[in-house]
């Protein structure tokens, strides 16, 4: 394992990065409206993050024997998981929408996802989205110079209010590459005692699922999908380690007050 701290330049660029997410993320709201498809929403993130001076790293991305992704964000419907790629699929009222945004800035990244309800939607999948939602905040609650990485884990995973535990896709660090170590499980694992440190930059990515926690990948296809077709709800945000509380760099305005009272 190899993980690298990084200097306030970087920092400065990951912040840059991660301002532009965040303000694309809560642009989408409003047009997370029935009738559009999610190559539509993809083609909004893509002129988005051009009008603001960053770049989209997920197009053209490459990973195994997978094909290079071909879209701006991954974007995800009710019972797809991670990673989907955007399509003619019309999102529809009662839907649970993911989008997964990377964004470069000067060849530094920062990685967010948030789950859209369009309503009406049902009071149990309403509590469900919550859920992850807190289980997000409980996780980076934890990202403090000192902890583990084990306790991001077993935060995120003590928040499920026995919701499914997506463990097939994780937490990361993230810079140059959109991926890198630490991993940062959702399932606290015996002996995943990585020491958090000021300098580092991760991602904390809780994905629970509404019923079991199988996600079906299927070989050479980017799109995955809960096994037993149960809905999918999932969250990240970037985060600095500081001496202090951490700094999340992909937080929306909107997110400010549920901060100040969560951390």
């Amino acid at each position: 394992m190899t993980i690298f701290l990084k200097t306030e330049e970087h920092i400065e660029n990951i912040r840059r990065a991660g301002k532009i997410a965040s303000t694309i993320l809560s642009a989408l709201s409003h047009y997370m409206t029935p009738g559009v498809t999610t190559k539509y929403i993809d083609g909004v993130v893509e002129q988005m993050i051009k009008e603001m001076g960053g770049t989209a790293p997920c197009k053209g991305y490459t990973h195994g024997n997978l094909p290079a992704y071909p879209a701006a964000s991954c974007i995800s419907v009710n019972s797809q998981a991670v990673h989907c790629l955007p399509s003619d699929l019309v999102i529809k009222e009662g839907d649970v929408v993911k989008v997964d945004l990377v964004v470069g800035f000067n060849g530094w990244n920062a990685d967010t996802a948030r789950t859209y309800l369009i309503p009406p939607v049902k009071p149990e999948v309403q509590k469900f989205v919550e859920t992850t939602y807190l289980a997000l905040w409980k996780g980076i609650g934890q990202a403090i110079d000192g902890r583990k990485v084990v306790d991001i884990s077993k935060a995120v995973f003590d928040a499920r209010n026995n919701y499914g535990v997506v463990s097939q896709f994780c937490g990361h660090g993230i810079g140059k590459s959109i991926h890198e170590d630490p991993k940062i499980s959702n399932i606290p694992r015996e002996g995943d005692n990585t020491l958090l440190c000021a300098g580092m930059v991760i991602c904390v990515e809780p994905i629970f699922t509404l019923g079991k926690p199988d996600v079906y990948i299927k070989e050479g296809d980017w799109n995955t999908y809960a096994l037993d077709g149960s809905l999918v709800s999932h969250f990240e945000h970037t985060c600095i380690i500081t001496e202090g509380k951490p700094e999340i760099v992909t937080l929306r305005e909107e997110e400010k007050s549920y901060l100040s009272n969560l951390l």
